[in-house]
């Protein structure tokens, strides 16, 4: 009998050691290649979602499907979004009185201008006289109907100068034409040549052939320049004798003709709104050179560094004749706010279009207040459902997160009478094209 119990025992461990433990064997080996195979599907599910950017109908159904078939498995897929979310609130009055201000800069730039170029007579065009010893010879000749000159040498000859006083540059030659007198008859002839050497007031002797005729001529000899009381040095003209010769002062001065002295501004100080361009400005420029005229010109004709951005007082500098002056004071008024009237205070006229409000009426209303705070939005899987649904694409962002948790069916057996699931995910790392 115990032998026959024994041969039992032996016939059932032979059994499990032939039949029961290998299907066991198996039955675990074949869960564990299906749970391969769809971590596989999954993983290649989740990259091409990445690298797409979002999640289609049909790329999803066909996942789900994938993964049921190999073995009662499900999926639920989630996405987190990362985002920034502004904050809303009231300004401080004194930070956007602050903010203006800081922004309200008057732009500076060189201020040059080029001076007038004078142009003067040339000095080689400067003469005096308007008679030569030929025209007057000949004029006298014409005259007196005597045609030849004498020859000088022999005595009982009188002499006298036909030109007796003479005016001059320093350079020139003398008219030395004089008439001679002998025995009754008149002749005329030419003296030797002689030049005016020294500027001034002088007498010159004339000689003919050398000899001495006891007459002279009364030069008054001018040089062909004169510096003015500024110190210019010009030519000096005809006009500007006859003009010394008139104020005893040398004047007419090209130099301090063109020359810039004193500009100022007419009216000295206004008040205008900002923003007003240069040449709307109720301000002309006076204009005085260095020989005491006077010009007026618009405030645009000259470089200057008016501002129409800036709001506030500002002190004008301007630039004309190649010289720079300061010559006055331009105030700029602020416009009315939009809502209620009243002035935006001290800003930019950039700033006043683009912002019409005045400080009180910006701090009533709420705002953006310029700062962000990081936020983290869920969607879980029937919400990707319903969308998929609707629109059969689910959009998602770079740097979103994608997850997906993969679920096994219930199995009656051993070991496998419990829930297996795992979870993985990815970065979204694709945007939808054109986007």
């Amino acid at each position: 009998m115990t032998d026959s119990l024994g041969t039992f025992f032996e016939r059932i461990l032979l059994c499990l050691v032939c039949f029961l433990i290998p299907a066991i064997f198996f039955g675990l080996f074949q869960s564990y290649y299906k749970a391969n195979m769809v971590e596989r599907e999954t993983q290649d599910f989740i990259t091409n979602v990445s690298a797409k950017g979002y999640i289609e109908r049909t790329d999803y159904e066909n996942y789900l499907l994938k993964i049921a078939e190999i073995g009662d498995y499900e999926a639920r897929v989630s996405c987190t979004t990362y985002g920034k979310e502004p904050y809303y609130g009231y300004y401080a009055s004194s930070d956007v009185e602050s903010f203006y201000a800081e922004r309200n800069l008057r732009s500076k730039h060189p201020l040059t201008s080029e001076e007038d170029t004078v142009e003067v007579v040339s000095l080689d065009t400067l003469f005096m006289k308007e008679g030569s010893n030929a025209s007057v010879l000949a004029g006298e000749l014409s005259s007196e109907g005597v045609s030849l000159p004498l020859d000088v040498g022999v005595t009982g000859v009188s002499f006298s100068v036909v030109v007796p006083e003479q005016e001059m540059y320093v350079g020139e030659t003398l008219t030395t034409v004089l008439k001679a007198q002998r025995g009754g008859t008149t002749y005329y002839c030419v003296g030797d040549s002689v030049s005016a050497t020294l500027e001034g007031t002088y007498d010159v002797p004339l000689k003919v052939n050398g000899y001495d005729t006891g007459q002279k001529v009364r030069v008054r000899a001018w040089d062909k320049t004169v510096a003015c009381e500024k110190g210019h040095v010009y030519p000096r003209t005809k006009d500007v004798i006859s003009n010394y010769k008139i104020t005893g002062r040398w004047e007419l001065c090209p130099y301090c003709e063109r020359c810039v002295d004193t500009v100022v501004m007419v009216p000295a100080t206004c008040t205008v709104p900002l923003g007003t361009a240069a040449e709307l400005l109720p301000v002309t420029l006076k204009v005085t050179y260095l020989d005491g005229h006077v010009e007026t010109i618009p405030f645009s004709a000259a470089a200057n560094d008016y501002s129409v951005e800036y709001a506030g007082e500002q002190d004008i500098s301007i630039s004309y004749g190649g010289k720079n002056f300061t010559v006055g004071t331009i105030r700029t008024s602020s416009p009315g706010c939009s809502v209620c009237g009243s002035s935006v205070g001290v800003r930019s006229n950039q700033d006043c279009l683009t912002e019409p409000r005045c400080i009180t009426c910006i701090c009533s209303n709420l705002s953006y207040l310029g700062e962000c705070g990081n936020y983290k939005a869920d969607s879980g899987d029937s919400v990707i459902r319903d969308i998929l649904q609707s629109e059969d694409v689910f959009k998602m962002n770079r740097g979103d997160y994608l997850s997906v948790e993969v679920i096994k069916g219930r199995e009656n057996g051993l070991l496998l009478d419990l829930n297996t699931y795992y979870r993985m995910g990815s970065v979204i790392r694709g945007t939808m094209q054109g986007e």
